[in-house]
């Protein structure tokens, strides 16, 4: 039957050996890469027992049946059965030597002339050949060092003279010379090892060391030094099978004792590496961030915030949470193993029509981000820009007003500039290019790659891969989006101080018109003729508003929201927005929608971040009294930039939750859905509405209007929801019960407006912050997030398996108390978060725990 097939010159005879062939190979190709994969995914003993060489055998031998045996001859016979090509006996036997040997000799050179057979990083892409190397060496003193760290392993850097993978700078902490067997790839004959050297904290067998596994990434330094940090020193990796199943748990409390609460050496000199520097290369921010002292620090930031008991996709929140799963949670990020879960996403109404889509993340997962957020914050904070106020530390939205009031008083052209679905629109590759300017770190880099491109799943449960944008909600995307526009703001900053701002203040070419008018009332001899002179000249400015040899422009931006103040004209204006156009397209990927972008003269304003923005009009500018000797005289203010807060709008929001109705007209109306709280919830309710709405609209120009006209609001519909509650009928009859400020007679609590005088004026402070402060504020959270994790049960008074319990909210009402002990213990304890056991948790959550003594 054999040499039937073999000397067949039927057509079906030797496509059927060939597809034999071919499944054959194909088995025995799939074999190897398992075996392969399984040394590489958790090397030891427990596969091949650190043979290396058996290892290296199979790597070839998989090169082999891939390459050769299972397409080539395939894909060949396939093509000459499908042109039906007659084959004689002699031309059979002819093809099959000559052919198969020669393109075996070929294969097997390729694989030897260009694989290097060294350690691959773990979760490895296709740049290069995996193999493994016999890990025998002597120590070196290299605590602290940086070396580069290549690819030996990256076929493409010798063949085509470049590499596919970038390289990278590490600090070394445990530095081995390699063995004489791989000298010969590091080009450096004077580190080459005659014999081989037992480690400390490995087994060895015969004087050679097993396998143990590889390296921090698979990062090979110069002159053949090979960098491996000391738990990979071990017999068996942590994370592998075998040592899982005989690993004995830790007690929580054990390890929290391990933690050092004051040594962050590190964090201090990544904080002075980027503290006022913009060039820094940042390396091992991986390690830094998976330290499960930033991980207990991201926690203890996230844990209250709102939304962090709302479900993901995969349906679990922060409650439960525990010290072994942060340590758990440590070993994956820093070895590659973590992964982000697609986010859930939901649509939420715009006010200007349509909808914004959300990303609701894991909650579990946002200490992850929050623990990356933390180091780019660290590294690029100190660099942005000075007009950038979005999501930064000690700036805000006000701040943003603050420096609009400061410098566009006296522009008389605005330009709104609106970014077309900002978040949603970031390339990928050109976001991950922008860090890689300063960070070099590709455990950190992949991290950041893996919740890019995560995707989502949408309303109906259906998963949707992400190519492009960063998810609106998620944690680390405003930071990201910071980073990334920083580029727009170098832009603007350089081409307003180099290009477009001409000329300077005394300069300023004069108004004919009003030095016209200043030369008759220097002239007039009569009183009244001056005075009334006087009175028309006040109509106009004393330099020109639209000079061609004076110009100057400004810009705020928060987040996505950009304002431009322009002293120049409206062409000025049109050529300012297309070169954003045109610089967004071509080095962001971004485009500017025209459609909702204006440009308004400064008496019209524009709307930026939920004020009405606008300069005074010359001839309407306040006046204000000076003491010249001993009198008053009354003089004219400069043109100020009036920022108002849009009453009507804010009334229209009051009448859509149901606090007032008949639209703009705002008159008051009770709410029912309060009139089953106590009076006190009622009371505190409608003090945190107005709180903030005023809290927000501090430095409006019309606070007091504001002020009196939501007062007006809240307290006569405080007033209508009391009297429906207890049945009074009218307002009058609950003034006389409650008085004039409606005093709740159990708490003392009050409705008064002395509640609504907030301090508006604000002053500007520097989002740049020493390394001292930042430290401290750690030093002084870390304790804290332990605290949460180390103690006994609240409820049984065990030390073991504690878990943290989480509330949605705290309700303060004396029905939630009465009814359910363990919240009614958090709520007068004002915390969201306690202490429990693992078993008292999961009695909690069946509903079968209602006070001490289970």
């Amino acid at each position: 039957m054999v040499q039937r097939w073999l000397y067949s010159t039927n057509a079906k005879d030797i496509a059927v050996l060939y597809f034999m062939l071919a499944i054959f190979s194909g088995m025995a190709g799939t074999a190897m890469s398992l075996i392969i994969r399984l040394e590489l995914a958790a090397p030891g003993s427990q596969y091949l027992h650190g043979n290396s060489q058996l290892f290296n055998v199979l790597v070839v031998g998989h090169a082999v049946l891939m390459i050769f045996c299972a397409p080539f001859r395939l894909i060949y016979h396939c093509i000459e059965v499908l042109i039906d090509k007659h084959i004689s006996v002699y031309s059979i036997n002819e093809n099959f030597t000559v052919s198969f040997w020669f393109w075996l000799l070929v294969v097997t050179y390729m694989v030897f002339r260009y694989v290097n057979h060294m350690a691959y990083p773990v979760g490895a892409n296709s740049t290069g050949t995996m193999a493994c190397h016999k890990s025998a060496g002597v120590k070196q003193p290299a605590q602290g060092k940086n070396c580069p760290m290549a690819r030996l392993t990256n076929s493409c850097k010798e063949c085509l003279g470049f590499s596919l993978t970038p390289s990278h700078l590490g600090i070394v902490i445990h530095a081995y010379v390699l063995e004489e067997e791989v000298h010969e790839l590091t080009k450096n004959e004077s580190l080459a090892l005659s014999k081989s050297w037992h480690l400390e904290g490995c087994t060895s067998s015969n004087g050679k060391l097993r396998n143990t596994g590889l390296s921090e990434r698979g990062n090979p330094g110069d002159n053949g030094v090979f960098m491996v940090p000391k738990f990979n020193l071990n017999k068996v990796r942590y994370f592998s099978t075998l040592s899982k199943l005989n690993a004995r748990k830790e007690d929580s409390l054990a390890y929290l004792t391990k933690i050092n609460t004051t040594d962050f050496s590190e964090l201090n000199k990544l904080m002075e590496n980027n503290h006022n520097k913009t060039e820094t290369i940042n390396t091992r921010i991986l390690k830094l961030m998976s330290d499960i002292r930033m991980l207990l620090i991201a926690y203890n930031k996230i844990k209250s915030k709102k939304g962090n008991m709302s479900k993901g996709s995969n349906n679990i929140t922060l409650d439960g949470i525990n010290i072994s799963y942060l340590n758990k949670l440590s070993k994956d990020i820093n070895t590659n193993m973590f992964k982000f879960s697609p986010v859930r996403r939901v649509e939420i109404p715009k006010t200007s029509g349509g909808f914004r889509p959300l990303s609701v993340g894991n909650p579990r997962e946002k200490i992850v981000q929050e623990s990356m957020r933390m180091m780019l914050e660290i590294i690029y904070n100190n660099s942005f820009s000075y007009y950038s106020h979005g999501f930064r530390p000690n700036l805000s939205c006000l701040t943003a007003i603050i420096q609009c009031k400061n410098y566009m008083q006296y522009c008389n052209w605005f330009i709104k500039v609106d970014l077309n679905k900002c978040f949603d629109t970031i390339p990928h590759n050109m976001l991950i290019n922008v860090l890689n300017e300063r960070i070099k770190d590709k455990g950190f880099m992949d991290l950041l790659y893996k919740l890019l491109r995560a995707g989502y799943v949408d309303k109906n449960n259906n998963y949707h891969n992400t190519t492009l944008g960063i998810p609106q909600g998620s944690v680390v995307s405003p930071i990201l989006c910071n980073i990334f526009l920083d580029k727009l703001d170098k832009y603007l900053e350089n081409k307003f101080e180099n290009e477009f701002n001409t000329g300077n203040m005394s300069n300023r070419g004069r108004n004919p018109i009003y030095n016209s008018l200043s030369s008759k009332i220097y002239r007039c001899k009569l009183l009244s003729e001056k005075l009334k002179l006087i009175r028309l000249r006040d109509h106009y400015q004393r330099n020109m508003g639209s000079d061609k040899s004076f110009k100057r422009a400004y810009f705020v931006r928060y987040a996505d929201d950009i304002i431009i103040g322009v002293m120049g004209s409206h062409n000025d204006c049109k050529n300012i927005l297309n070169d954003i156009n045109n610089f967004l397209k071509e080095n962001l990927g971004m485009s500017i929608n025209m459609d909702k972008s204006v440009i308004k003269h400064s008496k019209e304003g524009v709307s930026f971040l939920g004020y009405d923005v606008k300069v005074t009009p010359w001839e309407k500018r306040p006046y204000r009294m000076i003491k010249k000797g001993d009198n008053f005289i009354r003089v004219r203010h400069h043109t100020s930039l009036v920022v108002n807060a849009p009453i009507r709008s804010i009334v229209m929001k009051l009448n859509k939750h149901g606090y007032c109705s008949h639209g703009i007209l705002g008159k008051p109306r009770g709410v029912g859905r309060l009139i089953h709280e106590e009076m006190k919830t009622i009371l505190m309710h409608y003090l945190a509405v107005g709180r903030g709405i005023m809290n927000y609209y501090r430095l409006a120009t019309n606070f007091t209007t504001l002020r009196g006209r939501i007062t007006y609001i809240l307290f006569y519909s405080c007033c209508l929801t009391l009297a429906r509650k207890f049945k009074l009928n009218t307002v009058k009859k609950v003034i006389l019960k409650f008085g004039k400020v409606l005093v709740d007679p159990h708490s003392k609590v009050s409705f008064s407006i002395d509640d609504f005088k907030i301090r508006h004026k604000m002053n500007m402070t520097d989002s740049n912050y020493t390394p001292d402060e930042i430290l401290d504020r750690y030093k002084y959270m870390l304790p804290r997030s332990l605290s949460l994790f180390s103690g006994i049960c609240q409820i049984c008074g065990s030390k073991h398996d504690l878990e943290v319990h989480h509330v949605r909210t705290l309700n303060n009402a004396a029905n939630k108390i009465k009814d359910d002990y363990l919240l009614g213990r958090m709520i007068k304890m004002n915390r969201k978060q306690i202490t429990i056991c693992k078993t008292c948790h999961f009695k909690v959550h069946q509903g079968k725990y209602n006070g001490p003594g289970l």
